[in-house]
């Protein structure tokens, strides 16, 4: 009906309805393919951050941990930086207890759509993770603390 007004007012055809459509649908469709994405990124650099923390603290554990401290915290922050697609390690600490040693990493993601970093970042400016060994193997434990 109101096609048939506006025919009779114009006096012409009118094409070009779905253009405008078009425009909005096909930006949803992009923003939900880069969040997909960035959201693989975001699985990616996860499993790749506690991989690779894990296995290098357990060899610098097992090392007797290596007076050269600093130096090993450089290279490995340098040598996980480089596997990673969005985060970025900005801290790392070890933190000694009793029967145990944490490596404390603390990181941050590198993007600049900020409503997908507050998602992804619970809210927050930085992330941590621990990473815990023992320092006491199972029998030097059952020897001195009588654990079965």
């Amino acid at each position: 009906m109101f096609r048939k007004y506006i025919k009779k007012i114009l006096g012409a055809r009118i094409n070009g309805s779905y253009t405008f459509e078009a425009v909005f649908v096909f930006t949803i469709v992009l923003m939900t393919i880069i969040g997909i994405l960035y959201l693989a990124f975001y699985v990616h650099d996860l499993c790749v951050l506690e991989s690779e923390a894990s296995k290098e603290f357990e060899i610098w554990i097992n090392d007797d941990r290596n007076p050269k401290e600093k130096k090993w915290k450089s290279d490995f922050v340098e040598d996980v930086n480089s596997k990673l697609i969005i985060y970025r390690i900005r801290d790392i600490k070890t933190e000694e207890k009793i029967e145990s040693i944490g490596l404390l990493l603390r990181y941050d993601i590198c993007i600049s759509w900020n409503f997908l970093k507050k998602i992804l970042m619970n809210g927050k400016n930085e992330k941590e993770i621990l990473i815990e060994a023992d320092k006491l193997k199972a029998a030097k434990r059952m020897w001195l603390y009588g654990e079965k």
